[in-house]
C-alpha cells in the first residue's frame, strides 16, 4: 500500500514542484473505532508516519483540502485527539465505542 512508500511519494511531489509544507493527512484504519488521523505537511509526514509506527490501511489525502477539518492555524503536527474530530459533534456516540477509542471516563 502508498503507506510504505510515503518517503518516496513524497520526494517525487516535491521534486515535481509541489511546496515542502503542502498539507498532507494519513488517515490509519478509517471508520475502525482505533482509527488515527496524523497530521503532517510533504517535509514531515513520512517522519510522523514513521514515529507513530502506522500501518496499513491508511489513507494520505495530499493538498489544501487535506486539512479543511484541522486547519493549521489550530492543530499541530503529529496524531489528532479523538475528542478533536469533527465528527463527535455530529452524531453521538455509544459509550464501547468511547470507551475503546478515548479510554474510560
Amino acid at each position: 500500500m502508498a503507506i510504505g512508500r510515503i518517503r518516496q511519494l513524497s520526494k517525487a511531489l516535491k521534486e515535481n514542484g509541489y511546496p515542502e509544507n503542502l498539507p498532507v493527512v494519513i488517515i490509519e484504519k478509517a471508520s475502525c473505532s482505533d482509527q488515527r488521523v496524523i497530521l503532517a505537511d510533504l517535509n514531515d509526514a513520512a517522519d510522523l508516519v514513521e514515529m507513530y509506527k502506522v500501518k496499513p490501511p491508511a489513507t494520505i489525502v495530499v493538498g489544501e483540502s487535506a486539512r479543511a477539518l484541522f486547519p493549521s492555524e489550530t492543530y499541530a503536527h503529529g496524531v489528532v485527539g479523538y475528542e478533536a474530530m469533527p465528527i463527535t459533534s455530529h452524531y453521538e456516540l455509544d459509550q464501547t465505542r468511547m470507551t475503546n477509542t478515548i479510554g474510560p471516563r
